[in-house]
């Protein structure tokens, strides 16, 4: 097997992914290094996914030549589709939001509505980082250590870097 991969000139483009159900890497260079491809997560027995259900393309994995610091895509660069794993902690967030005691049926329906726009870049992101940024302040200590858990690991840049995770 070539170590070509490893040089100090870049390859442009990216490899191909595996990532599971719930969103952990299996390989993200299942393409060029196959030998650390695996079917099911080490970390929680997931199947892992190679490509999207709706047009098939495959899972874009890192960049070639480069190794590490890759973090799943949350929707297909193909067709927009949101992977599976962006669909479960979507879900999470909204059971997160279903839980909190402190909050009116309107409140949380606001909540619910900025889900969006946490996942994905839009023109509200920024809004949805003011609004959370606020709701994260006045939650109990163990309640927003894993809201910031969860909005870190679904959350686009633009909210993150709005709501400082």
């Amino acid at each position: 097997m070539s170590d070509d991969w490893f040089s100090s000139e870049k390859a442009e483009g990216y490899d191909c992914a595996i990532v599971c159900e719930n969103g952990h890497p299996i390989n993200e260079h299942s393409g060029t290094r196959p030998a650390f491809n695996a079917r099911f997560c080490k970390g929680c027995g997931a199947i892992g996914i190679v490509q999207c259900v709706d047009c098939r393309a495959p899972v874009r994995g890192n960049e070639l030549g480069h190794w590490g610091g890759y973090t799943p895509p949350a929707h297909c660069h193909e067709c927009g589709t949101a992977f599976v794993w962006t669909a479960r902690k979507t879900a999470a967030l909204q059971a997160y939001i279903d839980e909190f005691e402190d909050f009116d049926g309107p409140m949380r329906e606001l909540l619910s509505r900025s889900i969006p726009d946490i996942i994905a870049a839009t023109p509200m992101s920024d809004v949805a980082g003011l609004r959370w940024k606020t709701v994260i302040r006045g939650l109990k200590e163990n309640v927003r250590a894993g809201v910031v858990k969860l909005l870190t690991s679904v959350a686009c840049d633009e909210f993150k870097e709005q709501v400082g995770l």
